[in-house]
C-alpha cells in the first residue's frame, strides 16, 4: 500500500495502512474480500493498523543485492503450505 492509501492517525502522527479497504464498498475495491484470507507482507511494520496485526507478516526491506531471497523465500513458503497443490490437514482424500 502506498502512502496516499493510507490513514493519518493525528494521536500517532504518522499514516497506518488500514486493511479495511480490500472489504468495503466498491469504489475502494473491485471485489470485497474476507480479511481472513488476506495477508500484509511489509517491511514497515510501525504503518500498520492494530487492529490488522494478525494479517500482517514482516520483513526486512529489500537491500537491492542479488544475496536478498527474503521475499522469495517467503513467495516459496506461502505458495508451499498454501497453494492449491498444498497439502492441507483438514483436507479429505
Amino acid at each position: 500500500m502506498s502512502k496516499e492509501e493510507c490513514l493519518y492517525n493525528e494521536e500517532l502522527d504518522r499514516y497506518l495502512s488500514d486493511l479495511d479497504i480490500f472489504t468495503g464498498s466498491p469504489q475502494l475495491c473491485d471485489q470485497p474480500r474476507d480479511l481472513s484470507d488476506v495477508i500484509f507482507v511489509t517491511d514497515t511494520y510501525s504503518r500498520v493498523n492494530g487492529k490488522h496485526v494478525r494479517n500482517v507478516i514482516p520483513i526486512t526491506s529489500f537491500n537491492g543485492t542479488k544475496k536478498d531471497f527474503t521475499l522469495v523465500a517467503l513467495s516459496r513458503y506461502l505458495k508451499d503450505t498454501f497453494g492449491p497443490q498444498a497439502s492441507t490437514p483438514n483436507a479429505t482424500t
